[in-house]
């Protein structure tokens, strides 16, 4: 009696601190860093990227573990300038480095799935096409026709830094025929609070804009 009550015991202790351990993996993803360490001489950190309460893909960096800490390798996109950041905080402030990092791929998550989900959310507009001039979303373009039959809509959203989250947009109307700016190229709720851009998710600040566009004189000319 007595070895099985100490065998519960054990298994009691052990379900407990297994627990603990799997919460204190949750609480560390939470927070979007989790260190280990690899073959007993690199440092890991798995960044953990998501939008929206929806985990994407995770991202490493390793670093050699010696008295001067050294970046070694690392999965981030090529656009995130690591090794720059990495000799600018690394040997002072490990916190810092880490923190822009995540926060750089958190933007970048954030411009992707946006963009994917205005893509997915406006296939019934006929005639509407993206373009995307760099890997790290921070420039797109949408062109769809207006209601006018020889003009079309020019969207252009561009991010000023990769940490940004906000376009600034350019919205313009312009003739089929020729490919140059129409006499009205810019749609005026580009310059108001009330821009859609500012305070509505992409596709349906998009939308607005192609209803503004259709309503525009330069539109109907």
């Amino acid at each position: 009696m007595k070895d099985l009550q100490q065998n519960l015991v054990r298994q009691l202790v052990m379900a407990t601190e297994a627990r603990h351990a799997q919460e204190l993996v949750a609480t560390y993803r939470l927070a979007g860093q989790t260190a280990f360490n690899f073959h007993n001489k690199y440092d890991g950190i798995r960044l953990e990227t998501f939008f929206q309460g929806k985990y994407y893909e995770p991202y490493y960096i390793f670093f050699i573990n010696n008295t001067r800490r050294r970046l070694k390798q690392h999965t981030l996109p090529s656009f995130i300038p690591v090794e720059r950041l990495a000799r600018q905080f690394l040997s002072w402030d490990n916190d810092t480095l880490l923190r822009i990092l995540q926060d750089l791929l958190l933007a970048f998550v954030a411009r992707r799935e946006e963009f994917n989900l205005l893509r997915q959310k406006t296939k019934d507009i006929a005639g509407i096409e993206f373009s995307l001039e760099d890997a790290a979303y921070t420039i797109s373009e949408i062109t769809v026709p207006t209601a006018e039959d020889e003009t079309m809509l020019s969207i252009r959203l561009k991010y000023d830094s990769l940490a940004s989250l906000q376009p600034k947009v350019t919205a313009r109307l312009y003739a089929v025929n020729s490919g140059k700016p129409a006499r009205y190229t810019r749609l005026s709720f580009c310059q108001d609070d009330d821009n859609p851009f500012y305070r509505d998710p992409l596709h349906l600040a998009v939308r607005k804009c192609i209803e503004i566009a259709n309503k525009s004189p330069a539109g109907h000319r």
